[in-house]
């Protein structure tokens, strides 16, 4: 029964799927995805692994395949391990790709009795493993009843068109060189190969020509002919001067060429025949037609030889009656499909080509730009899709200038709104309008800015955001305490107002509310009454005793109906003061009590 196993390597190696009869296939995916590429590449110690794996496996053939690139620091010892595999009775082919160390291990499969592949494309990589394992566990001798076929052309196998069958041959594979004639088996193994061998030929025939596989070619009324050709093919053969045969793979098919110069005036009776044999076997008989007096031409077509790449084997005869006057054989080889060969010029589809588009046909190189007697190229093309457009975004356009009245003011504002965004957004906008600012938002802002610049960013950021928050509240109280000291001064004057209502007389006039006249510079006023309790102002600090003195230059003059008044705008500027102060300090960031 048959086993397999995967060895990997790099500079060790390790068995992910020990030796073992065929697995199933969950545990060859789970080995086979265990397969990294990662180190170096020591080939020598990993085949001596795979030695010690086979040697000492009961099978009848041990072989081992090795996939590797070939990319390694030490390149000795390739030939003694193949040769230690050979001794062990274990056979060696490797399959290289990349660019590494073709030549060593192309003699390593030979020291080690395999064959060589290099395999350069990658995805034909596992074809090409399992080719070789198919060819490496099939047996060498395969016997049993087989019908040769025919490939290449020679006189051996010209005229062939039967052949008895054989009973066994031997498997090999034929050399890049080589010229296949005949297959046989299954596999179209080679049965009749031949190739150039410096002046001459070398000729490979795989079965036997004794009773045991040929006994019914033995008794064949051909095979003393058979043989006698095969013999002559190997002879140097000597080139007719008087002919000369030549054919070509084109995109047409294959053309041959029959010159008979050596006839002065080939006669009118010869018959001028061509054998073309394809790459994949196939025979096409063709009839050369007389193109002169010394020439014969033809041309296969393309499907008459299946057009595939390759080498094709073409034969050709001249003869007159019985007698043959030339017999010759050429190879012709298509390197790729027939689209991608190289045509021919048509003149008539260029000349149509250039009378429909109103050219010139074969210019002078000066004048392939001269615009003279050519006329100029118009085309269409349709706008209508660009119009739509343009229509359907005009039409918000014209409906909002038609029912929107925008005054001069309406569009210093945009324009405004604008530049502000330009300069920096909103924000910047907002920034750069004048505004009304009261002191003390002013001093805020300062100490705001103070803050920004003694701070990193964002901490001063933070913390100048914090006072402003904080002085804004003080401000707030400050201005609510402000307006309570006016209520209660209001208060206070209305009710020292009242007070000499209530003192005058019954009867007496009323006292004017206008203040006496100022007395000159240099004189005094008299003291103010007395005041009541009535006329005090609840929550406000009382002036020292006695009117202040007047500054120079002023008149000083009081009454004692106003004097609660003036008092109370006293101590209300007084308040305001304070309450400025104190946001001052507040917004320069100095916690410190006042008057510390």
């Amino acid at each position: 029964q048959d086993q397999v196993g995967v060895l990997v390597f790099n500079t060790q190696s390790e068995w992910v799927l020990p030796l073992q009869s065929l697995p199933a296939d969950d545990v060859l995916d789970g080995a086979l995805a265990r397969i990294h590429p990662v180190g170096d590449t020591n080939i020598t110690q990993a085949v001596r692994e795979a030695i010690d794996g086979l040697r000492d496996a009961d099978a009848r053939l041990r072989h081992i395949v090795l996939f590797t690139d070939g990319f390694t620091s030490n390149t000795q010892g390739f030939a003694e391990v193949a040769q230690e595999a050979a001794d062990a009775g274990i056979t060696l082919s490797v399959v290289g790709t990349g660019e590494g160390a073709f030549p060593e291990l192309r003699q390593m499969a030979a020291t080690g009795g395999g064959r060589y592949y290099p395999g350069r494309d990658l995805a034909s990589i596992p074809d090409i493993i399992a080719l070789e394992v198919r060819f490496a566990a099939r047996p060498i001798i395969t016997e049993g009843r087989f019908l040769p076929t025919v490939t290449g052309v020679a006189p051996a196998t010209e005229d062939l068109d039967v052949s008895p069958p054989l009973l066994g041959y031997l498997a090999t594979t034929a050399k890049p060189t080589a010229q296949t004639l005949l297959v046989i088996g299954d596999e179209r193994d080679p049965l009749l190969a031949t190739w150039r061998a410096g002046l001459g030929t070398t000729t490979a025939w795989t079965s036997d020509a004794s009773p045991r596989w040929s006994a019914q070619w033995v008794t064949w009324d051909r095979f003393s002919r058979f043989w006698s050709d095969v013999v002559k093919d190997t002879f140097p053969v000597e080139p007719d001067p008087g002919f000369a045969l030549s054919a070509s793979a084109t995109s047409d098919g294959v053309h041959v060429r029959l010159e008979t110069d050596g006839l002065e005036g080939a006669p009118a009776d010869v018959d001028a025949v061509a054998v073309i044999t394809s790459p994949g076997g196939e025979r096409e008989e063709v009839q050369l037609d007389r193109t002169s007096l010394t020439s014969f031409e033809a041309t296969a077509p393309a499907g008459a030889t299946d057009a595939a790449e390759g080498v094709y084997a073409v034969s050709a005869r001249l003869s007159q009656g019985d007698e043959d006057l030339y017999h010759g054989t050429v190879t012709a080889i298509r390197a790729y499909s027939p689209e991608y060969g190289a045509i021919e010029a048509d003149p008539e589809l260029l000349a149509r080509a250039v009378e429909a588009a109103g050219g010139r046909l074969d210019p002078e190189p000066a004048s392939i730009f001269d615009p003279v007697g050519l006329s100029p190229g118009v085309s269409a093309r349709e706008l209508w899709a660009w119009l739509a457009l343009l229509a359907l975004i005009l039409l918000p356009i014209d409906i909002g200038l038609r029912r929107l009245q925008l005054e001069r003011a309406d569009w210093a504002r945009a324009k405004a709104w604008v530049r502000a965004r330009a300069r920096g957004g909103v924000r910047a906008g907002r920034a750069a309008a004048p505004a009304q600012r009261s002191a003390a938002s002013d001093a805020l802002f300062a100490a705001k800015a103070r803050a920004r610049g003694a701070r990193p960013p964002d901490q001063r950021t933070a913390h100048a955001d914090q006072r402003t928050g904080h002085a804004d509240q003080r401000t707030g109280h400050a201005e609510q305490r402000i307006g309570h000291a006016e209520q209660r001064t209001g208060d206070a004057g209305q009710r020292a107002g009242e007070a000499p209502e209530r003192d005058r007389p019954t009867g007496a006039p009323p006292s004017s509310s206008r203040p006496p006249a100022a007395a000159p510079p240099g004189s005094a006023a008299g003291p103010p009454p007395a005041r009541g309790p009535e006329t005090s102002a609840p929550g406000l600090v009382p002036p020292p005793p006695g009117p202040p003195p007047a500054p120079a230059g002023e008149t000083a003059s009081s009454s004692a109906p106003d004097a609660p008044a003036d008092r109370g705008m006293a101590a209300l500027r007084a308040a305001k003061a304070r309450a400025r102060a104190e946001a001052e300090r507040r917004g320069r960031g100095d916690e410190r009590p006042p008057g510390a």
